[in-house]
């Protein structure tokens, strides 16, 4: 059901996008306003009830999350509003994905594949917006989860999700890619990250590490 409806709002956001959050309304369509502001208000709530409740899974997360992802498909933007907030529910996402499962206590760590799902989507979510956040998010994004994945992350899904980032990254002649991107500098922290990690950690995994040696060639070139 929640998948049927991130689908229907992807595509009712798409023909008529959100305003931006300087506005007075949530959508220039009077019949559509109230129910863009209850998205707003559904997603809000629910990354602060997460953020406030230290024993709650990560998996409780996946219904707010696919809204949000809903609501940024057509406005990249639109998670600007709520940054600060979802950069401390991905931290602990993170957190939680990177705890060893040797208890069974709750808030022990969740790397289920739910939550290893919606890892993916919120790095998706923040992989265009890190010109916008100030100096400490940043280096929380690209020194504490981005580097604490590569250097630890069990799944491979989610280094793959990060070696992709980093291929739009480097290959991306978008200005707006460009400037909302990291800078030169730490895309060569990841870069060096990325080399000492993916075939150390994945050695067996052929498709990983071809599309990071794809980088490496892209760059060579």
């Amino acid at each position: 059901m929640i998948r049927l409806v991130h689908g229907l709002l992807s595509r009712l956001m798409s023909i008529f996008p959100t305003e931006p959050a300087t506005s007075q309304v949530a959508s220039q369509y009077e019949e559509l306003n109230g129910l863009y502001a209850t998205v707003s208000r559904v997603i809000f709530e629910g990354l602060e009830a997460f953020d406030k409740n230290a024993t709650a899974s990560v998996s409780s997360l996946f219904g707010t999350l696919m809204l949000l992802k809903a609501a940024c498909i057509s406005n990249v933007c639109y998670v600007d509003r709520l940054i600060s907030l979802f950069m401390r529910v991905l931290q602990r996402i993170t957190r939680d994905h990177l705890t060893p499962q040797q208890t069974a206590q709750p808030g022990a760590g969740d790397s289920s594949p739910v939550a290893n799902e919606l890892l993916v989507i919120s790095l998706d979510l923040l992989k265009g917006r890190v010109g916008v956040m100030g100096v400490e998010m940043r280096k929380s994004f690209i020194g504490a989860v981005l580097v604490g994945l590569i250097e630890k992350t069990p799944d491979p899904k989610v280094m793959r999700a990060i070696i992709k980032m980093m291929e739009e990254w480097m290959k991306s002649r978008d200005p707006q890619v460009i400037n909302q991107g990291p800078s030169l500098r730490e895309k060569s922290i990841l870069l060096v990250k990325l080399m000492q990690y993916v075939e150390k950690r994945f050695p067996d995994d052929a498709d990983l590490n071809g599309n990071f040696l794809e980088i490496v060639n892209f760059i060579y070139r």
